[in-house]
């Protein structure tokens, strides 16, 4: 590599950091990521969701989001997938 960058589970981590500032832990089910770029050290990462699925499973209300973290606006660094209960 030309140059140094930050681990993946940096990013996921700030993933994670997106979902339980939204609902608390204990409203997660699942969720996924897969590294899709290189993070450079010193870049500015900045995390999404959206809701893409509402539906039920043992009479709990639930959404399933899409989540990215990206960084220069535009450059996707990891896509995944959350499953969330919604009360």
């Amino acid at each position: 590599m030309q140059d140094v960058f930050a681990h993946g589970m940096l990013s996921m981590a700030y993933l994670a950091q997106l979902l339980t500032s939204w609902l608390p832990q204990a409203q997660l089910r699942s969720w996924k990521a897969r590294f899709v770029s290189i993070t450079p050290v010193g870049a500015v990462v900045s995390c999404s969701g959206e809701v893409v699925e509402l539906f039920e499973v043992d009479n709990e209300r639930r959404a399933r989001l899409k989540i990215l973290a990206t960084i220069g606006g535009d450059v996707q660094t990891l896509a995944g997938e959350a499953e969330v209960v919604l009360l």
